[in-house]
């Protein structure tokens, strides 16, 4: 988890970031338009300390509320996230709202409230009233030094929005990767069905697998059924009942030792037919496997890697090292990569008839797969009756298809996405709210110029790329620093990324026409009104 955790701090970091950067250029635009009205004051004999300490007020005011709103939605927020969290999360019953956290935001909104509403403040007061009604009355509601800063933090808003949405964007996509992954099994009418049975000891197995045997042929003569077979576990129920190390024909201990360790599954005669596994070279076990030489199928990732390109079918191997006294096994055929265990890889597989559990593994079957045109509910149904029939004591658990076992592997993927996600859209929210109210400022600010240009002749679409153009320029200044940004940092998403690269181009393009989407929406009002300006009131309002 220390990936997914380091990436989404850093995305709450951001949100901060933007969010500061955000009241900062909220509240130099307020300050911009209450110039006049703290000029008439300071002239009228206004001490400087009681405009200063007027608007600290309003602003502690507004610092309150927001606290209080905030630490509400904290408490919501963290309640839904650990309700929607996936159960396998590491210590997920410890998740709260810490106090330290929760201070150090409230500490946050406090110095971001207060201390960048009083910015203006003290720059407005400094300068005589004389110099400020002067420029008031000339129409200008900030200096260009304001204006400067503004457009330097909604330039910084964006950067850090792009860099937000684009690591949202490559999860997105990573998980869509995911989630359309051929994973080798035909899932058409496949039910799964846990039906454990208490093997009390390992001298007991043969006597259940037996009883899955006796169950399965009960119910593939049954109406319905196409095909039946068990198993050990569910699919994507973890790591494989059992893994261990493989030695071919004429390897060193040294040699042995660099071979990778391999899944081991155990398969009745009719497991790669009810799953629709492709047996690619050789045939799949007959009833002569049961208790014959000692034979396997082995999957195309465990062929490649052994053999690396020849016929596998004969050849042998053995469990445990070179040195292990284990027996060696005959290679009898060979089955397409599946995703049945690991959805994000081909895993080396080695098969083992089901009877041959009581030599290796020595975990009992518990699972039946069953292909049918009925519904999973009626075959729960049926499995159960013929189960109690067999067993009065077996305890029939549950039924489930392959998409619902795919829910627990898309878990934290899905989970890390949606909290990525849900802090860009704040991100860009915010960028949006910034950038209209820029723009709505530049618009009052150029009201008389504008009027001018429209008396003069200037037509409408003019005057609305004048505004949009500024708006699109101020996001593409942005958009370039962030996508520098984030090309270097979305590099530390590559673990948790799927069949897609940190710098894929389409991610980055959909953010680059993401944001100018954002932009055209946050000019829309300011582009509107400066259309509509009515040069007559405008030239004999001052």
């Amino acid at each position: 988890m220390r990936t997914a955790v380091t990436a989404l701090s850093g995305a709450v970091a951001l949100v901060l970031l933007i969010s500061l950067a955000n009241a900062a250029g909220l509240f130099l635009i307020q300050g911009s338009a209450r110039t006049r009205e703290l000029a008439v004051r300071a002239a009228l004999g206004a001490e400087r300390s009681r405009l200063v300490g007027q608007i600290s007020i309003e602003n502690a005011m507004l610092a309150v509320a927001a606290a209080v709103a905030g630490t509400l939605l904290a408490f919501a927020a963290v309640g839904m996230l650990v309700r929607g969290a996936p159960a396998d999360l590491p210590r997920l019953s410890e998740v709260t709202v810490d106090r330290g956290a929760l201070a150090f935001a409230l500490l946050a909104a406090v110095i971001a409230t207060v201390g960048f509403g009083l910015i203006p403040t003290l720059w407005i007061t400094r300068s005589t009233p004389f110099h400020s009604l002067r420029g008031s009355q000339r129409g200008a509601t900030g200096s260009s030094a304001n204006r400067r800063l503004q457009e330097a933090l909604i330039v910084g808003q964006v950067a850090v929005a792009v860099v937000l949405f684009s690591g949202a964007g490559l999860l997105v996509r990573s998980l869509s990767n995911l989630r359309g992954v051929d994973l080798g099994v035909d899932q058409s009418g496949l039910a799964l069905v846990n039906v454990p049975r208490t093997t009390p000891t390992r001298a007991d197995l043969p006597a259940t697998i037996a009883f899955y045997g006796r169950l399965s042929e009960r119910l593939a003569a049954a109406p319905g059924i196409r095909a039946v077979t068990a198993t050990t576990t569910l699919p994507f129920a973890g790591p494989n009942a059992y893994s261990t190390f493989y030695a071919l024909p004429g390897q060193t201990a040294a040699q042995a030792g660099r071979n990778s360790s391999v899944d081991l599954e155990a398969a009745a005669p009719n497991f790669f037919a009810t799953l629709a596994i492709p047996i690619v070279r050789g045939r799949p076990f007959s009833t002569s496997d049961r208790a014959g030489p000692p034979s396997v199928i082995v999957n195309a990732a465990f062929a490649r890697e052994a053999w690396r390109g020849r016929n596998p079918i004969g050849e042998r191997l053995k469990f445990g090292g070179a040195e292990s006294p284990s027996m060696w096994y005959s290679v009898v055929g060979v089955a397409a990569d599946s995703r049945y265990r690991n959805l994000t890889r081909d895993v080396p597989t080695v098969y083992l008839p089901l009877e041959r559990l009581d030599s290796l593994m020595g975990l009992p079957p518990s699972v039946l797969a069953v292909r049918s045109t009925l519904a999973p509910g009626a075959v729960l149904g049926l499995v159960r009756s013929i189960a109690h029939q067999l067993d009065p004591s077996v305890e029939t658990l549950g039924v489930e298809t392959i998409p619902d076992a795919l829910a627990a592997p898309l878990a934290r993927p899905r989970f890390s996405t949606g909290l990525l996600t849900t802090f860009a859209l704040i991100a860009i929210l915010l960028t949006t709210i910034g950038l209209f109210g820029v723009m709505a400022s530049f618009v009052q600010e150029r009201t008389r110029e504008i009027g001018i240009r429209i008396a003069v002749g200037a037509q409408t679409a003019q005057i609305r790329r004048l505004v949009l153009g500024r708006g699109l320029r101020l996001t593409a200044l942005g958009m370039g620093i962030g996508l520098a940004f984030a090309l270097g940092i979305t590099r530390l998403l590559a673990s948790l990324l799927y069949e897609l690269r940190p710098s894929d181009p389409l991610t980055y393009l959909t953010v680059a026409a993401g944001m100018m989407a954002v932009t055209a929406l946050a000019c829309y009002w300011p582009v509107r009104r400066a259309a509509r300006i009515d040069p007559m009131t405008v030239l004999t309002s001052d």
